[in-house]
């Protein structure tokens, strides 16, 4: 996740690489999260425990990473996560076990763990989960008119490549 919002370099701040973080987020979102989303889901299939852990019968350090990879990546790809994970119910399940196991929720209940920020591994730049930036300009555009003797026309208002409003006047 880290190489989405640094794809230059890890020296470089964000907001020097924000146009190749741009560029790199559509590929990771699409491409990179299903690919090792997908991995996951074949080893829990795959566990002749038939367990629903990545490996035998309880859990394990791989399934406490897979939790925090789970987590950090709600956090970063909130959209992304809710679009993808459905298609990965084994490894939603298990995220959602090592959840339920008393100490892990207490810990996370407890206000003890470090918060997500944007600092860290997993960061949330809305922009990169394909949401419209805060910062970005809104694009007027007029495409056409419409019963031109009347005078009506269709304006299209684009904001982070959708169209997001037509009017007519």
């Amino acid at each position: 996740a880290h190489d989405v919002h640094h794809p230059l370099a890890k020296e470089f701040y964000y907001e020097d690489q924000r146009d190749a973080a741009l560029r790199r987020a559509p590929s990771f979102r699409d491409a990179r999260i299903p690919k090792f989303y997908g991995y996951l889901e074949r080893v829990i299939e795959r566990n002749p425990a038939a367990s629903g852990h990545l490996v035998g019968d309880g859990v394990t350090t791989a399934d406490l990473s897979l939790f925090q990879i789970i987590e950090g990546m709600r956090y970063a790809f909130p959209k992304a996560s809710a679009r993808l994970e459905p298609d990965y119910p084994g490894v939603v399940a298990l995220h959602a076990k090592v959840a339920a196991r008393p100490g892990i929720a207490a810990y996370v209940a407890s206000g003890a763990r470090i918060p997500f920020n944007e600092h860290g591994i997993f960061r949330h730049y809305p922009e990169l989960d394909g949401e419209p930036s805060l910062e970005e300009e809104v694009v007027v555009v007029q495409v056409g008119f419409l019963n031109a003797d009347q005078g009506d026309a269709v304006i299209c208002v684009q904001a982070d490549h959708r169209i997001g409003a037509s009017i007519t006047r």
